[in-house]
Order: C-alpha cells, then sequence, then structure tokens
C-alpha cells in the first residue's frame, strides 16, 4: 500500500532535480545568480565531480559611506581539464555593477554573472566589477561562487567554490564630526564601530545554548555559515575552535 506514496514522491524529487539541474542542452551557460552562497545554494547544486578551483575576492576592506570601489573575483583551476570558468557574486548590501569588457551581467535581483564561461589565463578566469557603499556604517559582506568548468557540454567534471569578503564602512558622520571638533587632529578620527557579541546569532546581546549548537554543526561542516555570521568573526566562511570558544565565553560571562 506505501508503495504508490513512495513513487510519487520519488516523481516529485526527480521533477524538481530536473528543473534545478537542466541538461546540458540547456545549462545555464550564460550564467545563473541565486548561486553565491549567500542563500545557501551555490553552483555545486548541478556542478560537480571535478577538482574545487580556488577562489578569492581582491580589492579594499574598508570604504567610506557611500563610495564607490572596483573589486575583481578570481577562479584559479587546480585542474588543466578545466579550461574556462563562470561566477555569481552577491552583496548584504549596497550595489553591485559591472564593468565594460568583463563578459558579465547584473541580474534583476542585483547579483552579478558571467554571460558565458570565461576561458582561463594562466590557470585564472577573473572579473572586474564596481560596489558602491551603503550610506550606513557597519559590516557588509560580498558573496561569491567561482564554478571552474571543463567545457564538455555537461554539467560533470566541473568545480565550485565560495567566499566571502567582510567590507567595513565607517561612519561618515562621526568622521565629520571629530574632524570639526579637534583641530589639531592630523588625521580625521573614525569612531569605531561597535562589535558584535561573538556568537549572538538573533542580536539579542546574548549568546544561548542553541546558538553555540548552530556554532558547533558549522564547525563540522553540516550547518550553512550564514545562519550565524556572529560566529564567523574573521568572516572566513568557517567556524574555527578559537571562535567555539569566544562564542562560550560570551555565554558564560555576558556580551
Amino acid at each position: 500500500m506505501r508503495a504508490r506514496p513512495l513513487l510519487v514522491a520519488s516523481a516529485v524529487a526527480l521533477g524538481s532535480v530536473a528543473l534545478l539541474c537542466p541538461p546540458a542542452a540547456r545549462a545555464h551557460s550564460g550564467g545563473q545568480t541565486g548561486r553565491s552562497g549567500r542563500q545557501g545554494l551555490a553552483c555545486d547544486l548541478c556542478h560537480r565531480g571535478g577538482a574545487l578551483p580556488e577562489v578569492q575576492f581582491v580589492g579594499p576592506a574598508e570604504l567610506a559611506a557611500g563610495a564607490v570601489a572596483t573589486y575583481r573575483f578570481e577562479v584559479r583551476s587546480t585542474d588543466p581539464r578545466q579550461v574556462a570558468a563562470g561566477f555569481d557574486v552577491a552583496a548584504d548590501g549596497g550595489r553591485l555593477d559591472v564593468l565594460p569588457d568583463q563578459g558579465e551581467r547584473r541580474s534583476s535581483n542585483g547579483e552579478l554573472t558571467h554571460s558565458e564561461p570565461k576561458r582561463n589565463s594562466d590557470d585564472v578566469a577573473a572579473w572586474e566589477f564596481t560596489w558602491t557603499a551603503p550610506a550606513a556604517a557597519g559590516v557588509y559582506t560580498l558573496f561569491a561562487a567561482g564554478n571552474s568548468v571543463d567545457l564538455n557540454g555537461g554539467n560533470s567534471g566541473d568545480g565550485t567554490r565560495t567566499t566571502r569578503w567582510a567590507i567595513t564602512i565607517a561612519d561618515a558622520t562621526a568622521t565629520a564630526t571629530a574632524t570639526a571638533t579637534d583641530t589639531h587632529a592630523p588625521t580625521p578620527t573614525v569612531t569605531p564601530l561597535p562589535t558584535t557579541c561573538p556568537g549572538d546569532c538573533d542580536g539579542s546581546t546574548r549568546v544561548t545554548i542553541n546558538e553555540l549548537i548552530v556554532g558547533v554543526a558549522i564547525a563540522l561542516g553540516t550547518a550553512d555559515p550564514n545562519l550565524c555570521l556572529a560566529l564567523d568573526r574573521d568572516r572566513d566562511g568557517h567556524v574555527s575552535v578559537a571562535e567555539l570558544v569566544a562564542a562560550v565565553r560570551a555565554a558564560l560571562d555576558g556580551c
């Protein structure tokens, strides 16, 4: 009697996979957004079986409010059979924009992706773009997934890796006030940004046992790091033992 419900469930699951991961003839060679890792999804949802590339952002880690800066995202192949790459970049604030002749496009959701796979040069495919900082002070994050591909017309033999880049935006009002009141200062004084309590996932100014459990799961690789950015203090996409210890201390001693 259970065979029919199981068959129906299996068919639904297979249909969902087919929609998310189209066959080679309908693959997203022109790029796909929503796969930067920000929402927990990356290109390895479909592309897999190949060597994982090395990926990185290049650009400033500190900006003034409203400033525009150029960033570069690089995908370095670790397998000579992977001769090209694609990418998806997202931000949790500000605005991303394309630059000319980079082979990229801006989607309606504000993310950037490739317009077609970019061939490697010395094992690296890279794209430059601009990010306009928000007007509000704080720490903002760029998210990216790089997909290194063998251009075999299918989804196998490819490798994907994600990364993040934290950018600190200073409070322009505080900077201007400090400069105006201290005429003897050789350089403007920026008011330090408040630091988030280590492990305080929900911003309640206290760390609970449930938040520590989330931290352990992220450290073990069984949970998405985006579930609690307050645990990932160095914004490297992982939770280390030292970061867990800091969260435990915050739980015991208070924020």
